[in-house]
């Protein structure tokens, strides 16, 4: 039974086994109004189960988020306390090798669908006072070779959570950037295999590169997701939440390497694992 302090939560990007899966099983768990939005609805059945209202959503497209916003609209008089930013894809090349179509997919996603998505459902937010969170990564704070397409669209994220963040003060909407670590979720799982295209100038590292650009953190190394949304549901139901909320696999060890020391250092620590130094070796040895 929902009551006056009931919250009313969408949440996009919530198909089985992701980030947004688990966020609207949190915010759930603490009593709140959830619309979990996702492209296929049917990949939502389980939170349907829970007593979770889904809603065939797909952020890009115009129409689709007219439909959801005029839905929400009516469900809950006009208001909706938090509307979360999950919905993302991934992009694994260099960018040497990067297609411009795939890139103009992705920041279709990552980016434009978010600062859309904020836009249509801003006069409900305001009514509430309520509170945006945008689902970013350490990936909009360090250079990670092959995934440099997406690092770009989580910078720009970034940067959108900051300024929608003085924009909208004087509105009392609140926006929190969530720079999220490593996490099991299942982002790649759409992501058809990603191999190097003939005449990479990446080729002489061709098998450790690929296997990078498909399986880039062995899966121990990954916060748990429920224990990464269950804080940040914490955070954002505070009265004063954190509004840049580091949280998940690593992101202290990035958020202290990228604050306090030499920021160059991530370049000499990432060129063994990906790869780089092998190519370097080959480049050389090719032009001596």
């Amino acid at each position: 039974m929902y009551t006056k302090s009931t919250k009313t939560v969408l949440i996009t990007g919530c198909s089985a086994g992701g980030i947004g899966d688990a966020l609207a099983q949190a915010f759930h768990r603490h009593g709140h109004r959830v619309f979990a939005t996702a492209r296929n609805e049917a990949k939502m059945d389980h939170l349907k189960e829970l007593g979770i209202v889904t809603v065939q959503l797909d952020v890009t497209d115009p129409t689709s988020l007219k439909k959801t916003v005029e839905s929400v609209d009516a469900a809950t008089e006009g208001k909706l306390d938090i509307l979360v930013n999950n919905a993302g894809i991934i992009y694994s090349m260099p960018l040497l090798d990067s297609d411009v179509e795939e890139t103009r997919k992705l920041f279709e996603v990552n980016v434009f669908a978010a600062l859309n998505t904020v836009k249509v459902f801003c006069p409900l937010l305001i009514s509430a006072k309520g509170s945006i969170i945008n689902i970013s990564s350490v990936a909009e704070r360090v250079p990670v070779p092959y995934l440099g397409i997406y690092c770009m669209s989580k910078a720009a994220l970034s940067m959108m959570s900051d300024t929608l963040r003085i924009e909208l003060a004087p509105f009392d909407v609140t926006v929190i950037n969530v720079v999220t670590g490593s996490v099991v979720s299942r982002g790649y799982d759409n992501q058809s295999l990603k191999l190097l295209p003939t005449g990479s100038y990446y080729s002489t590292a061709k098998g450790k590169i690929e296997a990078v650009m498909n399986d880039p953190l062995p899966q121990q190394q990954r916060a748990s997701t429920e224990k990464f949304a269950e804080s940040v549901v914490s955070n954002a139901l505070k009265k004063n939440p954190t509004t840049r909320y580091w949280r998940g696999g690593g992101a202290t060890m990035v958020w202290a390497v990228t604050t306090f020391l030499w920021y160059g250092i991530w370049g000499l620590f990432v060129s063994g694992i990906y790869g780089l130094n092998d190519v370097k070796r080959a480049w050389r040895t090719r032009a001596s």
